[in-house]
């Protein structure tokens, strides 16, 4: 079997063939699947509240009316839902140590390429955390904005605006905590595909 590392093909080809080659694993598919989950969740209420804000016939920017439509639109956020993104973080990291822990030449390509995924898909992950971050900020504007504007105000509407602020700073600390691990995730990946590439160049200038 040849050795990968002692292959005649550039790195970047090396790189290139190990994405050809190497499948997708079950752990990878997870991450997707919750990816596109949450991106359907995403879309869905944007344009449940895109609808309801037209359906008020909102006049102009930064109405009540508008923000009305903009709590509808991130109602589907909940620190259950951040959580799940946390944890699909958690298989990527899980991943990553499993295809860079005692790695071996003979499956090289399979290794560059799973890690090239992971860095991708962690990244992916970083900006669902970040809609997150914006998704819960919006919901507590949205949430004071509306309340302020009504008259004859219950001490129940105000009350839900409470729970919703607690409800959005958990959402923004384990996506700030998300945030920090992926970067982490994605650095230490890239450094293993750059030290990758300074190994297969090494080998072919020793050849």
């Amino acid at each position: 079997m040849d050795d990968p590392l002692n292959s005649p093909q550039s790195p970047l080809e090396v790189i290139d063939a190990g994405l050809l080659d190497a499948a997708w694993e079950l752990p990878e598919l997870a991450i997707v699947s919750i990816l596109v989950s949450i991106g359907l969740l995403t879309l869905g209420g944007v344009l449940f509240g895109i609808s309801q804000a037209s359906a008020l016939n909102d006049p102009g920017f930064g109405t009540p009316l508008l923000w009305i439509g903009v709590q509808v639109a991130v109602r589907w956020l909940d620190p259950a839902t951040t959580a799940l993104l946390l944890g699909a973080l958690a298989i990527c990291w899980w991943q990553y140590g499993e295809w860079t822990i005692g790695d071996q030449p003979a499956n090289a390509h399979a290794t560059v390429a799973h890690v090239r995924r992971l860095r991708v898909l962690s990244r992916w992950l970083e900006i669902a955390f970040v809609v997150a971050i914006v998704a819960a900020t919006l919901s507590v504007v949205a949430g004071i904005i509306v309340n302020a504007s009504n008259s004859g105000l219950r001490a129940y509407d105000w009350g839900n605006d409470i729970y919703t602020f607690c409800s959005s700073l958990a959402v923004v600390v384990i996506a700030g905590l998300g945030l920090v691990a992926g970067r982490r995730v994605e650095r230490a990946a890239l450094v293993h595909l750059a030290r990758r590439v300074d190994i297969t160049t090494e080998d072919e200038t020793l050849n």
